[in-house]
């Protein structure tokens, strides 16, 4: 019974939500799945993999796995590739994204960027998980789609904030399928401040003040987080996803390069009776500006 309870939510959550896209607790290690205009704003080179397992024990919950990599290729110009793989019931997807951003020096300390991005996007289903009697619904999606895609997005940054506001989906242009799954238009958005403490105690502090939302126009998700960061090395992460609930997560910077880190989400929504945590890993490589100091103008 606990069984088919689960699988009959996680079907209906598809057909409700299935356009909601998901939004990963780690998502300043990667913006320009959200925002292309990132590409190249914030490191030189970036590179990673993030890994979400959502609502442990609910049959058919949504999994997803992210890579990635952005990079600065001259003083103006921003270019990346982004990949995403996920599941979630008899629904599977994955998204191949170019992101493309021209950054705008306004000072020596800040910079505005105008980013694009076109993306393929495939939305397949298992039909394993769906039981015979109900294959022929007209109401599931029973082949392979696939689109492509334009996103959008305007970012800025300066010493101490990073923030933006995004479009995906914007255009979509159907090159294969019966037009059984509809992609909707998503906006983001994304803020944060470094606050540093005082230089008098034995190693540097900064505390991030953080917070995110997207949204389909129907259904919305918010996030907020304060991430602390010891020495340039040790992570705390403590905030609050408004679907879901509390998060809590810890990180670890290696020569200021390389990242790992881990976070998990307490239910505490309808699911909670039957589902206790999510988790997310998230590992990067990210080789700053020297000494972050923003690319010179030209002359």
């Amino acid at each position: 019974m606990k069984f088919i309870c689960t699988s009959v939510f996680i079907l209906s959550a598809y057909f409700l939500f299935g356009q909601q896209e998901t939004i990963f607790n780690h998502f300043w290690n990667n913006q320009t799945h959200f925002n292309p205009a990132f590409a190249g704003l914030e490191y030189r080179h970036q590179a990673g993999a993030l890994y979400r397992s959502q609502w442990q024990n609910v049959n058919g919950a949504p999994e997803d796995i992210y890579g990635f990599y952005n990079a600065r290729l001259i003083d103006h110009l921003g270019v990346g590739i982004n990949f995403n793989y996920g599941t979630i019931g008899f629904r599977t997807s994955y998204n191949i994204a170019i992101p493309i951003a021209y950054h705008l020096q306004l000072n020596d300390n800040a910079e505005l960027s105008l980013g694009a991005a076109i993306a393929f996007n495939n939305e397949g289903f298992d039909p394993n998980f769906i039981p015979p009697e109900t294959f022929n619904d007209p109401n599931l999606q029973v082949s392979d789609e696939q689109h492509l895609l334009t996103n959008l997005g305007i970012a800025f940054k300066n010493e101490n904030i990073r923030t933006g506001v995004s479009i995906r989906n914007l255009t979509l242009n159907q090159i294969n399928g019966n037009d059984d799954f509809q992609l909707a238009r998503h906006m983001y958005g994304m803020f944060q401040y470094r606050f540093d403490i005082p230089g008098w105690l034995p190693a540097p502090i900064a505390i991030y003040a953080e917070a995110n939302f997207g949204t389909d126009f129907v259904f919305s998700t918010y996030q907020t987080n304060a991430r602390v960061q010891y020495n340039n090395q040790y992570s705390l992460i403590a905030g609050y996803d408004f679907h879901n609930g509390p998060l809590f997560g810890l990180g670890y910077d290696l020569l200021e390069k390389f990242r790992l880190m881990y976070s998990a989400t307490l239910v505490i929504n309808q699911l909670s009776p039957i589902t206790d945590f999510t988790h997310e890993f998230s590992l990067v490589y990210q080789l700053p500006f020297d000494h972050q100091k923003p690319i010179p103008l030209n002359p």
